[in-house]
């Protein structure tokens, strides 16, 4: 719920994979009403394997480098 608080209606894209983990973008889509301050976009990345793994975004001019626990998952706001 807080995810469409902060973005409104949104779309999804596929991150571009670097290394073992997976996620994808959330934006708002054109036009979205949003607060004052909102979040401009959110990942999801999720790690399924069984080490720690890195995260680097460099996506649509959004940047997040961190890492990830095995078989975790985040949700990184921007």
């Amino acid at each position: 719920r807080r995810v469409q608080d902060e973005l409104g209606d949104s779309a999804m894209e596929t991150l571009p994979a670097d290394g073992a983990w997976v996620g994808y973008l959330l934006r708002p889509k054109d036009g979205a009403e949003r607060k004052p301050g909102a979040w401009r976009a959110a990942a999801v990345v999720a790690n399924p394997t069984g080490r720690t793994a890195r995260v680097r975004i460099r996506h649509g001019g959004f940047e997040h480098d961190g890492s990830l626990a095995a078989y975790g998952y985040a949700l990184i706001p921007f």
